[in-house]
């Protein structure tokens, strides 16, 4: 798993009212996470354990930017996005 491309994450931002700022951030930070889970879901497979994923989709995230910090609106979204990940690899 040396190549993912995300091209369309959907989110559904609660109070975001002054927040707006935070999101691009918080897109990073999670998809910086999706990147460590993957190392380590590498270092587990083996040549023949390797698969290919063209696309996948995983299930909306809904964060509240008024009540939430940004590591956990980023783990919500990394949560999701493996989530999807895991259940095409073992599929």
């Amino acid at each position: 798993m040396t190549n993912l491309s995300i091209e369309r994450l959907t989110l559904q931002i609660s109070n975001a009212a002054g927040h707006e700022h935070r999101v691009q951030g918080i897109t990073a930070m999670a998809m910086a996470m999706i990147g460590e889970e993957l190392v380590e879901l590498g270092r587990g497979a083996t040549g023949s354990d390797s698969k290919r994923v063209d696309s996948l989709a995983s299930e909306p995230v809904s964060v509240d930017l008024l009540h939430s910090d940004d590591a956990t609106c980023a783990r919500a979204m990394a949560i999701s996005v493996m989530q999807a990940i895991r259940l095409r690899m073992e599929g």
